[in-house]
């Protein structure tokens, strides 16, 4: 019982594993992003303002187009490859991380 119960679960999961992985990329991306930004922000504080600015439009149109990509299609690579309760164990164990890492940063 227990075993179709993963089963079943598993199934699901990888029907919508890629909603799943942009769903997890997308978490990643809000909770971290603003990291990111300030650490850019420490980094080019002695530039001009200017220089400051061409940093910041390219961290944001390409850099964090090019990390959710990354981030997306490794997930997927990775968690396809896993089996049923391995892949159902690291899904929760995923969200559940990134709910305490929330919670921790005061987001919900």
């Amino acid at each position: 019982m227990i075993n179709d119960i993963i089963n079943s679960t598993a199934h699901l999961i990888r029907t919508n594993l890629q909603e799943i992985c942009l769903s997890i990329t997308a978490i990643c991306m809000v909770l971290f992003g603003p990291h990111i930004n300030s650490f850019v922000k420490t980094a080019t504080n002695k530039f001009n303002w200017f220089f400051r600015y061409f940093i910041f439009i390219l961290l944001v149109t390409a850099g964090y187009g090019a990390l959710t990509q990354i981030i997306f299609k490794g997930l997927r690579v990775w968690m396809a490859g896993l089996a049923n309760q391995l892949l159902v164990i690291a899904t929760a164990v995923i969200f559940l991380t990134l709910a305490l890492i929330a919670k921790q940063q005061k987001e919900i």
